[in-house]
């Protein structure tokens, strides 16, 4: 789902820093009202469905894990989001939910010693480019494709990931991770 918006040659860059700005900070389920929890497991169960529906992951039995072989912890990054319209808030909150690996347990390749965590970009540095665009005029625009980091190629051979508890899978069985996914390059 590739969604496109062009922002034009008249944009409040000032505005669209605040909004920007605003911090879409982590939250616990527990912290969260009745109906934000009904919200919030809807898309930890659309998170969750991609993954599967992409065929980025199988579930396995740990003791399916070839010896040698690291299991990656992975979580889920559940958050609150703006609704934002026209570069400003609507003050409504959309539940959103991440599947992530932490990929800064695995930072090379075993076989190429190739970095394989999936660094972001600092917001210093993604306001530094705002500030060039807004300065050189230039026309900018956003994208967004949905489900992006689960479009990868499939690798030669899988990695494996401890499953989030909120997925309800008993301890013993792990995921077998076939793409590189949020969090983890490889």
């Amino acid at each position: 789902n590739l969604s496109v918006k062009d922002v034009g040659d008249k944009i409040n860059f000032g505005k669209v820093l605040v909004v920007n700005a605003r911090k879409r900070a982590e939250v616990r389920m527990k912290d969260l009202t009745v109906a934000e929890k009904q919200d919030m497991r809807a898309a930890i169960q659309k998170e969750w469905g991609s993954w599967l529906d992409t065929d980025a992951i199988r579930i396995v039995n740990k003791s399916k894990v070839p010896k040698g072989k690291k299991i990656i912890r992975s979580r889920m990054v559940l958050t609150l989001k703006d609704i934002v319209e026209g570069g400003v808030s609507t003050g409504q909150k959309k539940c959103k939910a991440r599947y992530v690996v932490l990929g800064y347990e695995k930072t090379f390749h075993e076989e190429t010693q190739e970095r394989c965590d999936a660094p972001t970009v600092q917001r210093v540095a993604s306001r530094v480019c705002m500030q060039i665009a807004a300065s050189l005029g230039w026309k900018c625009r956003s994208g967004d494709i949905t489900t992006a980091f689960l479009r990868g190629e499939r690798l030669k051979e899988p990695y494996y990931i401890y499953l989030a508890p909120e997925l309800g899978y008993p301890e013993d069985m792990v995921g077998e991770v076939w793409i590189s996914v949020y969090g983890c390059l490889l």
